[in-house]
């Protein structure tokens, strides 16, 4: 019908049967034929094998799909980075150790998001001397690098880049595996480091305060002496004398939390 309307078909790809009856992917552009008055009388058919072309299509649409199976399956997260420095591939693993999903990331510059700020410079000037000479210190290579999660923290990764090139340009697969232990033994060593440095300072606060009691129980014992014909006084005496032990108590207390020795008072 769209012959007889004077139509052309161009590339339409459909099936036909060979003599030995195999099935053949052809593509078919018809064009129609007119008489000198310009009646459609007829059609001319050209038509194309192009059954190694869907065949080679299809194995490397089955190849892409096998191996995103196998990337977002995979124990490593996996980021695809194109060489404008968009983020072009990211498996499941990547959204749970970063925390951003795909649909977030996809289409953003990853040195903003996944490069902590005074890493930057160098990732960017890295990846411009690759991209113009060729050159890397790091592709191909089992590396460590600190790195951003969503909620700003920093994390260890091992990472492992690889470029690929292809007619639209490069592409950089990266695998990065997490460190856990590694982040409990830093949160571990920061708990400690914040422990001593509360021991050192309760260490000496508790010094200087034990040094004040002395000054005021070595007082105490001199103003007992000078009241003792007043009960009124000597009462309140006692009640300083008792708050100042209440206090050495209170020091030696301190003293041990800061895992300190008692020092003998100057």
């Amino acid at each position: 019908a769209r012959i007889a309307r004077g139509e052309r078909v161009h590339h339409y790809e459909t099936v036909r049967v060979a003599k030995d009856g195999r099935r053949v992917i052809i593509s078919l552009s018809v064009s129609p034929l007119r008489s000198p008055s310009g009646t459609v009388v007829g059609a001319s058919k050209i038509a194309r094998d192009i059954t190694e072309r869907k065949r080679a299509e299809e194995a490397l649409l089955e190849s892409e799909e096998m191996a995103r199976g196998i990337i977002d399956t995979a124990l490593d997260a996996f980021i695809q980075m194109d060489e404008d420095g968009h983020i072009v591939g990211w498996n499941p693993q990547a959204e749970a150790l970063f925390g951003w999903s795909r649909d977030e990331v996809v289409g953003k510059p990853l040195g903003n998001l996944l490069v902590p700020e005074r890493h930057r410079a160098r990732h960017e000037a890295g990846f411009a001397r690759f991209l113009k000479t060729g050159e890397s210190a790091i592709l191909g290579k089992r590396i460590e690098m600190d790195a951003l999660r969503r909620d700003g923290t920093e994390i260890k990764v091992g990472l492992k880049v690889t470029a690929l090139r292809r007619r639209s340009g490069y592409v950089f697969n990266a695998f990065l595996q997490d460190f856990p232990e590694r982040r409990a033994e830093d949160e571990q060593l920061r708990m400690l480091q914040k422990m001593e440095a509360i021991g050192q300072l309760t260490g000496g606060v508790a010094h200087d305060f034990n040094n004040m009691l002395t000054v005021i129980t070595g007082t105490v014992e001199i103003l007992a002496e000078g009241v003792a014909d007043n009960p009124r006084l000597a009462a309140t005496v006692k009640l300083i004398d008792e708050a100042a032990t209440r206090g050495v108590e209170m020091t030696q207390r301190l003293l041990a939390f800061a895992r300190k020795q008692p020092l003998q008072p100057y």
